[in-house]
């Protein structure tokens, strides 16, 4: 419970009147989904600080959220970046929601992406992961980031998953994909 007390200072009742507006923004966040029309769909991106992308912009909620527990099969996962063992990012997309992939219980990957759509076959168990070469549209979109994430999709070697996080292990320690789930709402 937020008060507000006589004796308080200006800026200690300004810190309290911003933290109970934040609180009741995440409460409407979280009861009413804080989306936008996206055509008939929304995305809702998951991560350690919940997202929301639409078709121009993606909005950014209070960290530290608890977000729904997640398997790598039939959720769909959003491409956030690729960075190197150590951390240091290596390539992220502009959108988020261009590259989104899909693992279903057929051993079937299907992914859009900046250019085109993908699809192949996959393998994993508990933690190990591979991915065929995937086959796909043949589009040509100058400066498409689609070559450089399908040869990292087909370099998978492990995953885990943390929450609304995915992380996709690259052979020969050529990085860490990073991806966050995405729930389409209507």
């Amino acid at each position: 419970m937020f008060l507000i007390r006589t004796g308080m200072d200006t800026s200690e009742k300004i810190g309290t009147v911003v933290a109970v507006l934040v609180a009741l923004g995440y409460m409407a966040y979280l009861l009413v989904g804080l989306r936008e029309e996206w055509g008939k769909e929304s995305m809702l991106i998951f991560s350690d600080s919940f997202r929301v992308a639409t078709s121009s912009r993606v909005f950014t909620a209070a960290s530290g959220a608890a977000s729904p527990a997640h398997t790598l099969q039939d959720v769909s996962w959003a491409w956030r970046k690729t960075v190197s063992v150590g951390g240091e990012v290596i390539i992220a997309p502009h959108e988020p929601r261009d590259f989104i992939v899909t693992f279903d219980t057929a051993n079937r990957v299907h992914s859009t992406t900046d250019c085109n759509t993908l699809t192949g076959g996959y393998q994993s168990d508990r933690k190990s992961l591979s991915v065929d070469m995937l086959a796909g549209t043949r589009m040509f979109c100058a400066g498409a980031l689609e070559s450089v994430y399908a040869d990292q999709l087909w370099r998978a070697m492990s995953y885990t998953i943390e929450g609304a996080e995915l992380s996709v292990r690259l052979k020969d320690d050529r990085g860490i994909m990073h991806f966050d789930a995405v729930v389409f709402t209507k």
